[in-house]
């Protein structure tokens, strides 16, 4: 790399450790240097599911939650009434 740099633009255009520290910063989080098992890893490993945003103003965004939700009330008789199981079905 260094040779083909000098021979592009003349000697002494960036020294070792510049170029060593260019190089390093633009290969961080890609293990490009790293262990071919670490490399392998990660490009085995799912997309996250959730991205993280920003939002400037309260109210930009809204999460909607999509989860039933069952509810029983107790009865003045203490009997309940509503309410439904893990699988959305009524309760008995």
């Amino acid at each position: 790399m260094s040779k083909a740099l000098e021979y592009a633009y003349g000697r002494g255009v960036v020294c070792r450790s510049t170029s060593t520290r260019l190089i390093d910063a633009l290969a961080v989080g890609r293990h490009s240097f790293g262990s071919v098992v670490t490399r392998r890893q990660a490009a085995n490993r799912p997309a996250r599911p959730f991205t993280p945003t920003l939002a400037a103003r309260p109210g930009e965004q809204i999460q909607i939650d999509s989860t039933p939700l069952g509810a029983m009330v107790l009865l003045e008789s203490g009997v309940g009434a509503g309410g439904s199981d893990d699988r959305g079905e009524p309760g008995s």
